[in-house]
């Protein structure tokens, strides 16, 4: 496995100079391999917790590894160019990711006043901790991506789900560009929505999704 950049425990350090985790890691995020598996920790060669992005690929995909080989979550993009995010809980073990662009740090895992994370401990710290405005509601449903009132903004996204919860993100004549699922309730999940996406759709399961980031150029 390959990592570039800066690690996040110099990120941590160098943070307490700088005045925060995001402005130190603007300038050199830690990138891991786009076809590879990763062993999740906070050792030098480690992927550590947090909220990660991909510019994709035609057939990228990805699996998040629990305790005993067990399954969390998994997604895929089916365009090429397609971007994806993930987001890696401390109680992973390993990230198995394939024929994707190499995945890019973005934050530390949210803090949403109500969320728990698939260990079922409320997480107290994360740079993210002040969410943005924008949100999906929970459960079923078929949302419109654009820029009118009602509509769902580009944007990465996060939520913890009630059960299992199922995603997938639609593109033009409703082809489908992107999904994603998770295999055990209370477990947390992201998703990022493009400008070019048409809707997004969510099952019954999917807690309530909050806008935790912004895009920007990968």
């Amino acid at each position: 496995m390959r990592k570039t950049g800066i690690g996040i425990a110099a990120v941590a350090s160098l943070a307490l100079l700088t005045g925060g985790v995001a402005n130190a890691q603007e300038s050199e995020p830690p990138t891991f391999d786009g076809t590879d598996t990763h062993t999740v920790g906070t050792g030098e060669e480690e992927m550590a917790p947090g909220i990660y992005r991909t510019a994709g690929g035609e057939n990228c995909n990805w699996m998040r590894i629990g305790a005993e080989e067990a399954e969390l979550a998994e997604g895929k993009t089916s365009v090429a160019d397609m971007a994806g995010a993930v987001i890696i809980e401390a109680t992973d073990t390993e990230f198995k990711t394939s024929d994707c662009a190499d995945w890019e740090w973005v934050d530390s895992v949210p803090n949403p006043p109500t969320s728990v994370s698939s260990s079922g401990i409320v997480w107290n710290t994360g740079s993210l901790g002040n969410m943005l405005a924008d949100d999906i509601d929970a459960g079923e449903g078929s949302h419109t991506v654009g820029d009118s009132d009602g509509d769902v903004t580009p944007g990465i996204y996060h939520n913890v789900s009630d059960e299992t919860c199922t995603w997938e993100r639609l593109g033009a004549e409703e082809t489908a560009v992107s999904l994603g699922e998770t295999f055990e309730p209370g477990m947390a999940s992201t998703v990022i929505i493009e400008a070019t996406d048409a809707k997004f759709t969510t099952t019954a399961g999917c807690g309530e999704w909050t806008k935790v980031a912004e895009l920007s150029e990968a």
